[in-house]
């Protein structure tokens, strides 16, 4: 499992991004990608969006938090040494984290 603390500066609002993922039992590995507030937050900020993006910055998959959503869980499946991104926008700001697996 890998996990990291964003900062969507300007917003006042620190997310905590986590990735697992399982050895494949074939070519393909799953992927279990989970966002979560940081801090005394209960729940993800409303209009967060999250965009799954391929190797070429092409969005695969999205998601969007309600007013309650207390996660965003995406799950997906890709090659080893396959390259993807994750792109956090809420409001002006964005940020991307590459990952390679």
């Amino acid at each position: 499992m890998r996990a990291k603390l964003m900062d969507l500066a300007g917003q006042g609002v620190v997310l905590l991004l986590q990735v697992n993922f399982q050895p494949p039992d074939t070519e393909d590995i799953d992927i279990f990608m989970r966002l979560y507030p940081a801090g005394d937050s209960m729940y993800l900020p409303p209009d967060l969006q999250v965009n799954l993006l391929d190797e070429s910055g092409n969005s695969c998959m999205k998601a969007q938090a309600g007013k309650t959503n207390d996660k965003i869980q995406i799950d997906f499946s890709c090659q080893p040494e396959e390259r993807f991104s994750v792109r956090l926008k809420l409001g002006d700001i964005s940020i991307t984290e590459k990952f390679i697996i």
